[in-house]
């Protein structure tokens, strides 16, 4: 998977939660510019979407790259069902480690295809 890395601004109070000084449309096009414009699974260039590894609702931040990484929509869609599956089975929120545990393995299901 690539690793996002670009320059950040300094962070604004949003809400009561730290945000870069950028728009979404800005961030998602530094996200799409950091990952090549590929999914970080398959490496497809189309349908892609930014994904936050942390979901907003568990504390992410959403314009974070180290929480960011563009998917397609099908590897979308799989991370989710995944992550959705976990959280039935455990009857609670996945922690983080385990959603990191998902997109790996999806991307090593996909390299052994």
């Amino acid at each position: 998977m690539r690793l996002i890395r670009f320059k950040q601004k300094k962070p604004e109070e949003n809400n009561g939660k730290q945000d870069m000084q950028i728009s979404w449309k800005q961030f998602k096009d530094l996200v799409r510019e950091a990952c090549g414009n590929a999914c970080a699974i398959c490496e497809t260039k189309g349908n892609l979407t930014v994904h936050h590894i942390r979901p907003v609702s568990m504390n992410g931040k959403a314009k974070d790259e180290k929480n960011a990484i563009l998917l397609c929509q099908e590897c979308h869609t799989k991370v989710s069902e995944r992550i959705d599956e976990l959280n039935r089975k455990q009857k609670s929120r996945v922690k983080f480690k385990q959603l990191i545990d998902v997109l790996i393995r999806l991307k090593k299901e996909r390299e052994n295809v």
